[in-house]
């Protein structure tokens, strides 16, 4: 019978070097970097995001988690303050489409 020990007390040289980090194929789309130039450029009031059958094709939750990895994109960009996320309405193939609202203290339409 072999025994271990579940915890033990290594020198820094001994620990594995790290593996590389892992980009998600969402961050390799052409609609996520269409979408991130549009944002980190400033210049619209609302951009609809309908997205692309190479997108769709990444899984069923890939527009759910297009716009969690987009929110978290945005809080890390300074234009990224005043900026809100939403799904509205389906595309043609299906799709839930995804809004991206600039909050502007002068748009009454929209409200924070």
């Amino acid at each position: 019978m072999i025994s271990y020990v579940p915890v033990k007390e290594i020198a820094l040289d001994q620990l594995p070097k790290a593996r590389r980090k892992r980009i998600s194929p969402i961050k390799k789309t052409r609609d996520w970097k269409e979408t991130v130039e549009r944002i980190v450029a400033g210049d619209f009031e609302a951009l609809k995001v309908e997205f692309a059958p190479e997108t769709l094709k990444l899984g069923k939750s890939a527009p759910d988690r297009f716009k969690r990895m987009l929110a978290e994109e945005i809080k890390s960009l300074k234009p990224g303050a005043g900026i809100r996320l939403t799904f509205r309405g389906k595309s043609a193939n299906g799709a839930p489409i995804l809004y991206v609202l600039r909050l502007l203290s002068t748009n009454p339409r929209i409200r924070r």
